[in-house]
């Protein structure tokens, strides 16, 4: 009994060895070749010329609409700034300072999609 369990432990180890080989290796690996690789889309451009990702026009209204909100963006941030500078720095913030800076936050969110398209 001591010899058949020598003789499975020694089949199991080649059989081992013979899967971790590195031919066996490379066999499996030949078996999902890499993908192709795509050519360059933009083949119309010339290689000196500048690449804009976003060369987007505003139109009148949303020239209009960026200014307005940049605007108060500013007056926002100003307001924010007089508050905190007049505010105790051992205190804690006050809740039209926390509401106030969410405002901004949206109204600067706002400014960037408007300006991305």
């Amino acid at each position: 009994m001591l010899e058949s369990r020598r003789e499975l432990l020694w089949g199991l180890l080649g059989a081992a060895g013979l899967m971790s080989s590195p031919k066996a290796l490379a066999a499996a690996a030949a078996q999902y070749p890499p993908p192709r690789p795509t050519p360059p889309s933009d083949t119309g451009t010339l290689a000196g010329a500048p690449k804009h990702a976003n060369a987007r026009v505003l139109t009148a209204k949303d020239q209009e609409l960026l200014k307005s909100d940049l605007d108060q963006l500013l007056q926002l941030a100003s307001e924010l700034q007089k508050e905190y500078q007049a505010a105790n720095p051992n205190a804690v913030l006050s809740v039209s300072f926390v509401k106030n800076a969410e405002q901004a936050e949206k109204l600067a969110k706002q400014v960037k999609n408007l300006a991305r398209g």
